[in-house]
């Protein structure tokens, strides 16, 4: 069973909304649901994820911040390595586009400053 860190639960408790409150809005007929995806035993879902970006006026990466940086890290490494890739093949205007995107992508990631 993976265990993923995530804020919801204490996005929820800044506010005193309970469980039970959550699951009534999306109309869930308990909070057992809940409760493991607030501890991170559950995926939670779009509609869960959404109601929580709505209700709290959070965006929902803030909610995984920690994987959000590991994804990140993980995503410009193998962005890297397919830019060599690409760079290698022959070059069409669309790997020559694919190329750029990539370089735009990547310099967006390594420049951008996320305090969530």
């Amino acid at each position: 069973m993976s265990h993923t860190v995530n804020h919801l639960r204490t996005h929820r408790k800044q506010t005193h909304i309970t469980q039970s409150d959550i699951a009534f809005l999306l109309d869930k007929e308990d909070r057992s649901h809940l409760s493991r995806c607030e501890r991170g035993n559950r995926a939670p879902s779009m509609s869960m994820l959404i109601t929580y970006h709505l209700l709290f006026n959070t965006p929902v990466v803030s909610f995984f911040a920690s994987q959000r940086k590991l994804v990140k890290r993980e995503l410009t490494e193998r962005m890297k390595l397919l830019i060599r890739s690409l760079e290698n093949e022959e070059p069409t205007a669309q790997v020559l586009s694919r190329i750029a995107y990539l370089k735009s992508a990547l310099t967006r990631l390594t420049n951008e400053t996320y305090e969530n």
